[in-house]
């Protein structure tokens, strides 16, 4: 991603998707956090804005301060899309996880 080779980057974290094992919540969140970036690159907001939401879900039960962070890097970089449906759709997410009694962070 550091290459800004989106195509690449899409395959590579496709990959990695195929390899990481779900259920250890940390490493799958962070991959589908780079397939998030990945798309955000390529300009595929909707699919980025997938990925994200799938991590706030995943997320919202163990607090990482590190995907915490990410997710709002990730949400800030949307911001020209903000008025776009998949990034508003982001947002409810956002609000409602962070609303969450599992998952009092801030986004």
């Amino acid at each position: 991603m550091r290459l800004r080779d989106p195509e690449r980057a899409l395959e590579t974290v496709s990959k990695s998707l195929a390899a990481v094992d779900p259920s250890n919540v940390h490493n799958y969140a962070f991959t589908l956090l780079f397939q998030g970036e990945a798309f955000l690159q390529k300009g595929s907001i909707a699919e980025a804005g997938q990925a994200l939401g799938v991590v706030v879900m995943l997320a919202t039960p163990n607090k990482s301060h590190r995907i915490d962070q990410r997710i709002t890097e990730l949400r800030v970089a949307l911001t020209p899309w903000q008025r776009s449906k998949p990034v508003r759709e982001l947002d409810e997410l956002l609000m409602t996880y962070a609303r969450s009694p599992r998952g009092n962070r801030s986004t």
